[in-house]
């Protein structure tokens, strides 16, 4: 928003009864008062349904808003430790790492980072070169449907790399959920985490 000194000459009033305006506006959770940096209109925050059925393009129909995956990456790499145990990797081992960035109405609002395990989903990195869907990129290779088994949320504050592609303040927080999905047969297809705006997405689970 614009600073106090241009509101009061706009509205011909007192810097005084502008202050008292945003005090007011920022205790009804309709702006935010940075010291330093400004007054914002706070975002819209989304609620996302989180259960073993969890689908973005699902959760995007049930609101009614149009979102999109953009590509960042699609590689195999060597697993870190945590990657390696979880899918049952030699440390090191490769696995295909795809990394999307989540747009809904065409402002970026999440990064998508999974881990498919190879020698199984070896070459899933060109599949999502032509598709952004985990959904289509998993039944290219014979998984007819995939549930999440757990789901861990935590918090943490962006790197320098994911505030620029989110576009937001490294002094605002992530929603960090961390999952783990199976196929119809019990065994695990993917490994990775969301990372979600914390002022853009909430999570409703259930």
């Amino acid at each position: 928003m614009p600073p106090e000194s241009q509101l009061a000459r706009n509205h011909g009033v007192s810097r005084f009864t502008v202050r008292q305006a945003l005090a007011s506006l920022e205790a009804a959770g309709v702006v935010l008062i940075e010291q330093g940096r400004g007054t914002f209109v706070r975002n819209r925050v989304i609620a996302f349904s989180l259960d073993s059925r969890t689908r973005l393009s699902a959760n995007l129909t049930m609101l009614g808003l149009p979102g999109a995956r953009r590509l960042i990456s699609a590689e195999t790499v060597p697993a870190d430790g945590e990657t390696a145990r979880t899918l049952g990797l030699a440390p090191g081992g490769d696995c295909v790492q795809v990394r999307l960035l989540i747009e809904i109405e065409g402002r970026p609002v999440g990064l998508v980072s999974d881990h498919f395990p190879t020698p199984r989903f070896a070459g899933i990195d060109r599949v999502f070169h032509q598709t952004t869907s985990p959904t289509e990129a998993l039944q290219a290779f014979g998984v007819r449907d995939y549930r999440r088994v757990t789901t861990r949320l935590q918090s943490r504050l962006p790197s320098v790399a994911e505030a620029r592609l989110l576009g937001m303040p490294r002094t605002h927080p992530l929603i960090v959920a961390v999952k783990q999905d199976v196929d119809p047969e019990g065994h695990l297809v993917s490994f990775g985490c969301s990372a979600f705006c914390a002022d853009r997405v909430g999570f409703v689970v259930g």
